[in-house]
This record gives C-alpha cells, structure tokens and sequence, in this order.
C-alpha cells in the first residue's frame, strides 16, 4: 500500500509532469523546427516517422519519397541535396558528418567532425537499411542495393551493392 501511494505521489508530483513535458516538447520542437526548415523543390512525401537535423542545409527535390524511419542528418557546415523523383527506402541514414579519428593519443569524442556535402542525383532508388556517408556522390538514375554502405563517388545509371556500395553492372539504357 505504501508502494502504491508512494508512486501514486510521484506521478502527481508537478515536477514530475514539467521534466516530462520538456523532454516531450524538445524532441517535437527540433523535428518540426528541422522539417520547416528543409528547402523543398516542388512536392516531397516524407513519413511522419522520418527525421531530420539542420534542415536548412538540405534541399529536397520534386516527388522525393523519405520512407519509414529514414534520417537525414546534415551538418552545421555541411549540406545535403537530393534530386527530383528519388525514392530512399525505409531505414535510409544519410549524414553529411563524420567523427574525426586521426590522432591516437585525443579520445575520438574530443577530436570533432569531419563535415563534407552530399549529393544525390534525380531518379535515385535508395534500398532499404542503406547508409550514405559524409562526401557522397549518387549520379542520376543510380540503384544502390539494400543494406548498402556508399562513400565516394557512384556514376550515373549505375547500380551499386555492399558495404562499402561498389558498381556491379549499368542500368540497361
């Protein structure tokens, strides 16, 4: 009974209820913020359960389709564009920053990020689970494969498999 009353008084405790609502609001307030500020080249269809930071440093392209759960993460001095028609499977990630890890002796927390743009042409079919890493370069038209990892440099029409994404075969024309 003295548990009972103990939780009972916690929940109703106005503390209680403020931390809640902070963390609530928090988590709200920065993907809405992060969606408003996105720079939309026509009509785009994102999934409510997408997420976004620095929206003002991406560029979404008409009838882009964001799938479930996907991320695009761009960094404070990074930016991240994505052409018209491109389609990101669910569980997509795409982040415009990378950790700094070059010195041994400083902790990989305490050396900063590595921050390069990324770009993805139009017609793009990005498949389920997929990371896109920081200077990424997706052409036209290009078909990366499920659970694929890309950094660099992917050609136009072309489709590209694995961790890392290599070009295993062209699309037919």
């Amino acid at each position: 009974m003295q548990r009972t009353l103990r939780i009972l008084k916690f929940i109703l405790l106005p503390s209680t209820w403020v931390h809640f609502v902070r963390l609530f609001d928090s988590a709200i307030h920065n993907q809405l913020l992060a969606r408003r500020l996105i720079t939309f080249e026509g009509d785009a269809t994102i999934d409510s359960s997408a997420s976004f930071r620095n929206g003002a440093r991406i560029t979404l392209g008409n009838r882009v389709f964001v799938n479930f759960m996907c991320s695009i993460w761009a960094g404070p001095a990074s930016r991240i564009k994505i052409g018209a028609d491109t389609i990101l499977g669910p569980y997509v990630h795409i982040n415009s920053t990378n950790h700094s890890f070059a010195r041994r002796d400083v902790p990989i927390l305490a050396q900063g990020y590595v921050q390069e743009d990324i770009e993805i042409g139009s017609n793009v079919w990005i498949g389920a689970h997929s990371v896109v890493l920081a200077g990424s370069r997706i052409g036209d038209g290009a078909v990366i494969g499920a659970n694929s990892v890309v950094r660099g440099v992917i050609p136009a029409y072309s489709i590209a498999v694995g961790s890392p994404a290599r070009v295993v075969k062209e699309r037919p024309a």
